[in-house]
């Protein structure tokens, strides 16, 4: 008996270690957890990573607003021997990657889990989303995960009438004024916090005023926003180009904003 006792108290302790000992290296990338938890994925070769989507590898969001940033986790586990690698080297329109840089490499050791956070953005006067995040990989049997997200867009915050603007060399050298709308559908006032430009900054100058009474009366849906003129400045690009103008909302659960400027005659 007193033998018996003995094991059964051996055993116990083992197994307290080993769990114990797990838990630390699980706890030094995300939230800790047993490793009994692990899905029965079968033993990898030595010296491999084993890297798999332990969460829903197809995400249906339901019913979102366009404009605001809605947050998800892709739960990304290492069942293998070695230390896996991913990075995700381009990101759809649609995703934004929160923490992990595009082509930044994130480490997840053996026994681990590693949480992607993503914010799905849905483009405003678009009636549906479906996009693929693909997540590249250090893994010889599996190199790229994938991750679909789908859902239906409301009209939540955007840019109006469009969020493209041409100019041609005549109406820049004409200093012509151009026109955009942020609007919101969601409450009756719109924060700019800033605009900024991808590349040129000194071509345009800007003003943010107060909506006219002309587009009020002709988008009466429209609940609050700001209207953002530019006005041409400097000399005319020689080669085509497109600058990207962002305009960042003063609410961190709202994307920035993104109008195209291209030129052309």
């Amino acid at each position: 008996m007193k033998i018996f006792l003995t094991i059964v108290l051996g055993i116990g302790v083992g197994l307290g270690l080993a769990y114990g000992f797990f838990t630390v290296r699980s706890a030094a990338i995300t939230e800790s957890f047993p490793i009994d938890g692990w899905p029965q994925t079968g033993k990898t070769s030595p010296a491999e990573c084993d890297l798999f989507v332990s969460s829903s590898v197809s995400v249906k969001l339901g019913s979102i607003y366009s404009g605001k940033i809605h947050r998800h986790q892709i739960f990304i586990d290492n069942v293998g021997d070695a230390p896996g690698e991913i990075w995700v080297d381009e990101v759809p329109s649609s995703i934004r990657l929160l923490k992990l840089a595009p082509g930044e490499k994130q480490v997840i050791p053996p026994l681990t889990r590693y949480l992607l956070d993503v914010g799905i953005v849905g483009e405003f006067g678009r009636g549906g989303l479906d996009e693929i995040i693909q997540i590249k990989s250090n893994q010889s049997n599996s190199p790229q995960l994938a991750v679909a997200f789908n859902s239906t867009i409301h009209p939540g915050v955007g840019v109006l009438p469009n969020r493209n603007i041409l100019y041609t060399s005549h109406e820049f050298a004409d200093k012509k004024p151009a026109e955009v709308h942020a609007v919101t559908l969601l409450s009756d006032q719109l924060s700019i916090k800033s605009i900024r430009f991808s590349s040129n900054p000194d071509l345009f100058t800007y003003e943010i005023l107060d909506f006219s009474d002309e587009f009020k009366d002709e988008m009466k849906t429209v609940r609050g926003g700001k209207t953002i003129r530019l006005t041409p400045q400097g000399d005319y690009p020689e080669t085509r180009q497109r600058i990207t103008m962002f305009i960042e909302i003063d609410d961190a659960e709202i994307a920035p904003l993104e109008v195209a400027i291209r030129f052309g005659d």
